[in-house]
């Protein structure tokens, strides 16, 4: 498609005064900005009407980020502890590099690089800085312990890539903008903008869909998504059940795709197989959806040339989240949708990337052990950390993550960070994490920082390309990551290359990343072109993108049928089982349905809320109500009122909440977001209220195939707290 005339406007350099182009790195849509800059402060943030990805979109998250940029509380200068947790002094960056990088090279000396772990959160992954400069860093160091955010909320749904298409990085997304049938499992888009998907005007899409066709939203809660179109209430973590009944009927009536299962699938046997005893009427039992019900969305969907299923957060907390992925995409696969217009289909990157496999059973002292997406699952830190022996964790890096509110494990959690012989953390705050953390250094902000939106470019319904300058400089002392990891990668180097016995490092380079001269290679062996007035064909590059601040539309929509041609399996097909599954059909057959009475745990998220380290900003936390919501029956059963201070307890923990009433979820369960009961260097945040709801989830209890820790689905009893007990997590209250 043609490209319009470069925007020749003067525009404002880094800091001054002035609106800045530039978009929002928070999340997968990375929707088109707005910065007004005065007197070296961001006064105002507002969409990009001209940004032909975005189109004029952003959440409230976006435009209150200033908050973030701006916050008193934020940490500008490196930080060194003291004493107890949460006591810091400031210190130069030159003391902090040399101590971080000498205990760092003497724990290598001594125990080798498996006595070192890295941990990368949520906001690490939207920007090229921190997305590729940690991993080059891990890598030269043979760092191979490395954990993420994906494993509490993407393990199954890479798990599943890893089976079909041969690579967990291989993430197919709906064709929303010529979809007629969009059934959506435990995914909130209204909310989450996506989520594996980037498509910010998503509401426009799916109010499109509907007016054409229809939209399914399977879900324990009556969402924000679900309100507005077709809801169908399901118990939590049964989607197995409902999802492997659908496959069972499409195959006992004969509505799959025979040619295609023949020709281009292997395994479909197998897995027609694996659901045969999956029953509408047995999935009734455990889902409580009615099996006519099931049978009628079963036979609609598969009769629906131009449709897709589509599953997200959801789908990957449970205790049968490789199943329920791997069923959302053989719901696709089996009736024809994959790489048709209008259903199921890889995105578009401009960038030159042929994603590994990332995905090995890796021997670790524990024995096997799975890893996923490059990615440890958190279940295997805590014990790693706390057993002495041969391997021990000893050294911790972690790049803006709050795993004391994102993972299992509570106490242990807590006792094992204290048991660290180093732990660094680079992030905005002191956190509920990092002040155990030996050293905190300040990175930067996505308006302080050039970038590319690099995850999202393999998410784009309406694939475009942005590049944008910093807004503003560096605040105060923060430095990019890639900055962070150059300079502890040589100094680090240095200090590893002087030992004669450690000849692995020796005559190597330190690795020294430029995030935008990677880009713009990959960019120029990608090869994609855009169209200029005068109907030449232009290369991408970061220069051509330097004319284009609002960003260039590469095409108008995904290229289907291309997606055959993107599988990374040797045979060119999509595989439809593995071996690896077999025990977890055997574990489905073998569960017991809900017991009567019973209460189920599941999460939610709210639009201001982006998992815990936006609770600092007042204009997004003040509405939020981090409370439990309970059916109205349960409620009665159990003599409770909206406003009432409950017990929540599972068999691991316990945490006091208000509950709220709420015809809203389905009967038998409750639900409470995570993120909450903040006790940090974050004055807002920690006044939020709420619980870390975390504290009822076993840290030993996971799935076997992904090792995704168990967060959805939880049993849990729920009664009036005992009084003079406070909010949070049992605490007496103060006389």
């Amino acid at each position: 498609m043609a490209i319009k005339a470069p925007l020749k406007r003067p525009r404002p350099a880094i800091g001054e005064d002035g609106e800045h182009i530039t978009f929002c790195r928070i999340c997968e849509p990375c929707c088109g900005l707005k910065a007004q800059v005065a007197d070296g402060r961001i006064t105002k943030i507002s969409p990009d009407r001209d940004n032909p990805h975005s189109l004029g979109h952003v959440c409230v998250k976006g435009t209150s980020f200033q908050d973030i940029v701006h916050d008193p509380d934020r940490v500008l200068k490196p930080l060194r502890r003291t004493g107890a947790p949460g006591e810091f002094e400031e210190v130069s960056w030159d003391d902090a590099l040399e101590d971080i990088s000498d205990r760092l090279a003497a724990i290598i000396r001594e125990d080798g690089p498996d006595a070192v772990a890295a941990y990368l959160g949520n906001p690490t992954f939207f920007g090229i800085s921190g997305a590729l400069s940690y991993g080059q860093m891990f890598d030269h160091f043979g760092i191979w312990k490395t954990f993420g955010s994906a494993t509490q909320d993407a393990s199954p749904r890479f798990m599943a890539n890893y089976i079909i298409y041969g690579s967990s990085f291989r993430l197919p997304l709906p064709d929303l903008p010529r979809c007629d049938f969009l059934l959506m499992v435990g995914a909130n888009m209204l909310v989450s903008h996506g989520s594996g998907v980037s498509a910010p005007k998503l509401r426009e899409d799916l109010d499109a869909i509907a007016a054409r066709g229809r939209i399914v939203v399977i879900d324990p809660r009556r969402t924000e998504t679900a309100a507005r179109y077709e809801h169908i209430p399901v118990r939590p973590d049964t989607d197995a059940w409902l999802l492997g009944a659908m496959l069972n009927i499409i195959f006992d009536r004969g509505l799959v795709d025979q040619t295609l299962l023949n020709d281009r699938t292997l395994g479909w046997e197998k897995l027609r197989d694996a659901v045969r005893d999956l029953t509408p009427e047995l999935a009734e039992t455990y889902s409580g959806v009615p099996a006519g019900r099931i049978v009628e969305l079963a036979t609609a969907f598969a009769q629906t040339k131009r449709g897709v299923a589509y599953g997200r957060v959801g789908t990957c907390r449970g205790s049968h989240s490789s199943l329920v992925n791997m069923f959302i995409c053989a719901l696709n696969i089996v009736t024809g949708k994959f790489a048709q217009e209008g259903g199921w289909a890889f995105g578009d990157s401009p960038l030159a990337m042929t994603p590994p496999p990332a995905f090995e059973v890796h021997q670790t002292r524990f024995g096997p052990q799975t890893r996923i997406g490059n990615h440890m699952p958190m279940s295997f830190l805590v014990d790693d950390i706390v057993t002495d022996g041969p391997g021990q964790t000893k050294a911790l890096i972690i790049a803006a993550g709050n795993i004391a509110l994102s993972a299992p494990g509570g106490a242990a959690l807590d006792e094992a960070l204290e048991k660290l012989s180093l732990f660094v953390s680079t992030d905005f705050y002191v956190n509920e994490t990092n002040r155990f953390a030996d050293y905190i250094l300040p990175g930067t902000t996505f308006m302080e920082r050039e970038d590319v939106p690099f995850t999202a470019l393999s998410y784009m319904v309406r694939p475009a390309i942005q590049y944008t300058a910093a807004v503003l400089p560096p605040q105060g002392e923060s430095r990019d990551d890639h900055v962070i990891c150059n300079l502890l990668a040589a100094a680090l180097h240095e200090r590893l290359t002087r030992d004669p016995g450690l000849s692995g490092y020796a005559g190597e380079q330190a690795p020294a990343f430029d995030p935008i001269a990677a880009i713009d290679a990959m960019l120029g062996m990608g090869g994609v072109t855009v169209k200029a007035e005068n109907e030449e064909n232009v290369p991408l590059s970061i220069d051509l993108l330097l004319d284009y601040p609002h960003g260039i539309a590469v095409a108008e929509n995904l290229a289907c049928t291309n997606s055959w041609s993107k599988l990374l399996h040797e045979d060119g097909k999509l595989h439809l089982w593995h071996d690896l599954l077999d025990p977890e059909i055997d574990r489905l057959n073998a569960t017991m349905p809900p017991k009567p009475n019973e209460l189920r745990l599941f999460g939610r998220r709210d639009i201001r809320s982006i998992n815990s380290w936006m609770h600092n900003s007042q204009r997004l936390i003040r509405s939020q109500k981090p409370e439990l919501l309970m059916h109205q029956g349960d409620a009665q059963a159990r003599g409770l009122s909206s406003g009432d201070l409950v017990s929540v307890r599972s068999d691991y923990g316990e945490m006091q909440v208000n509950v709220s009433i709420s015809d809203d979820i389905v009967a038998g369960s409750v639900c409470y977001p995570h993120g909450w009961g903040h006790k940090g260097g974050w004055r807002n945040a920690n006044s939020g209220g709420g619980a870390n709801v975390n504290l009822l989830a076993p840290l030993e209890a996971v799935e076997k195939i992904s090792a995704t820790s168990f967060l959805d689905g939880i049993p849990v009893t729920v009664a009036l707290a005992k009084a003079g007990i406070k909010q949070g997590t049992g605490d007496p209250l103060e006389q």
